[in-house]
């Protein structure tokens, strides 16, 4: 009896465990994958699930079936040879390629439309167009950034040729790429290390970046940029702080309540240890500021994340890497450690190869920085 009840519960256990398993299927290689391919999976449209690859100078989109098999692969006989960026926007049943190229001493922001089948719908479309770049230097010029609920896209660029005015080009659409307003500012800058950063849009059409300035002999001035819809009305709002070193500042909007969050790391003395979150809300229907503070971490928090001896340091790798926030107007801090504890492995962890996460030389541009390096260039 006692063996048969054992025999039993194996098989419920066996089953419990079959019930939660997860499972995957894996793709096939094809023939016109190469080494050093470039690839980004874009999701399900329609009944495929669809994968861009780039070999060389020939894109690719390539849609799979739900048992990973190829079911057809369209080359995009339309993208020039010289690609600087490419990304793409899923809408339902079509996608939105929008890239740019060079043509000489002209660079082109265009965007093409891709029905399910892969195919074009209606031949591509320039959105703008920058003048006198120098050949051959591959640089952005024009950037894209999408609302949270994906009803708002902005096409923006950033004139910094006259030091004195940093001239802001925006073009708005909705959700379909549907053109709403443009307009052209220019912002005074007397300093000439003056740059724009963390630009955002909110689901109501306006726009948000920071202003950087450098100064000598004191921590760098930041201040909040407010643009409306169409360029209308323009508000610059300056974060007063003369006590803290502000560690790469994250700007994220709380669409909610109709708020700005700025959130970073900071210091107290020039390459001095994280001593805690410095917090500014910026509030869009009065358009003033309504708090700014430091939050210090004590010796508590900070034996939460190290197992060093030494707890001044335990904050130092850490970057912020996401902001959530919650409808009755709290918000979550997401921070990620940039460092590994396996040196078993070169390869242990993804570009750890180098290592480090953030050390590639050849993907990532960093800069020092009070903290420690950081994998992303974020000033336009």
């Amino acid at each position: 009896m006692q063996k048969r009840i054992f025999i039993v519960c194996s098989m419920l256990f066996a089953f419990v465990q079959l019930s939660w398993a997860q499972s995957y299927v894996v793709s096939g290689i094809e023939k016109t994958d190469k080494e050093g391919m470039q690839y980004e999976v874009l999701g399900k449209i329609g009944n495929h699930y669809w994968v861009y690859k780039k070999n060389e100078t020939v894109s690719t989109i390539a849609q799979y079936n739900e048992q990973m098999q190829l079911v057809k692969q369209n080359d995009l006989t339309f993208l020039p040879a010289q690609v600087q960026q490419i990304e793409f926007f899923k809408r339902d049943q079509q996608l939105f390629a929008f890239y740019q190229f060079q043509n000489n001493k002209t660079v082109y922001a265009a965007l093409a439309t891709l029905n399910v089948d892969g195919q074009l719908k209606a031949e591509p479309v320039i959105l703008d167009t920058a003048q006198n770049i120098r050949p051959g230097s591959r640089a952005k010029i024009f950037n894209l950034i999408e609302s949270d609920d994906h009803q708002k896209i902005m096409l923006f660029s950033v004139n910094t040729s006259n030091p004195a005015s940093i001239k802001l080009k925006t073009s708005s659409y909705n959700g379909n790429f549907e053109e709403i307003a443009d307009a052209t500012i220019s912002i005074n800058s007397n300093n000439k290390k003056s740059t724009l950063s963390d630009f955002a849009l909110a689901n109501n059409g306006n726009l948000f970046c920071l202003r950087n300035t450098t100064q000598n002999n004191a921590a760098p001035a930041v201040s909040l940029i407010y643009l409306s819809e169409g360029g209308s009305e323009v508000i610059e709002s300056a974060v007063l702080n003369t006590q803290f070193l502000l560690d790469d500042i994250r700007l994220k909007i709380d669409n909610a309540n109709n708020r700005v969050l700025l959130n970073s790391f900071y210091a107290i003395t020039k390459k001095g240890n994280i001593e805690g979150l410095y917090t500014y809300i910026w509030d869009a229907n009065t358009k003033t500021s309504i708090l700014s503070s430091a939050n210090r971490f004590t010796d508590a928090n900070r034996a939460l994340l190290t197992t060093k001896r030494n707890l001044k340091t335990a904050l130092d790798s850490y970057y912020i890497d996401k902001v959530n926030t919650q409808s009755n107007g709290d918000f979550i801090v997401m921070a990620e450690s940039a460092e590994t504890y396996s040196n078993r492995s070169a390869f242990s962890r993804w570009d750890y190869f180098w290592g480090g996460p953030f050390y590639n030389p050849f993907i990532f541009i960093y800069w020092y920085r009070p903290f420690g390096f950081y994998p992303w260039t974020r000033f336009v």
